[in-house]
């Protein structure tokens, strides 16, 4: 739904204000409780020698969207 997730840290779950759905980040992001039908799309990050973190890829949708990043940049509808 495009909401940003939270981190709870007593339960160690993401929670989803749009629609209340609980994720667990220690398994890729997969729904613990909710009505949201996917886990989270995951980023995959690269540090490089200077200790600089980048998001190089993405795994799963993006607020629904197939193709919303190409090479590091917005992609319009």
């Amino acid at each position: 739904m495009g909401c940003t997730v939270a981190y709870d840290a007593a339960k160690e779950e993401l929670v989803c204000p749009c629609h209340q759905t609980r994720y667990d980040p220690a398994m890729s992001g997969m729904i613990v409780l909710g009505q949201a039908e996917l886990p989270l799309p995951r980023v995959t990050l690269e540090v490089d020698s200077e200790g600089n973190i980048w998001a190089t890829g993405v795994t799963g949708l993006i607020y629904g969207y197939r193709n919303n990043l190409s090479d590091g940049s917005l992609v319009s509808d």
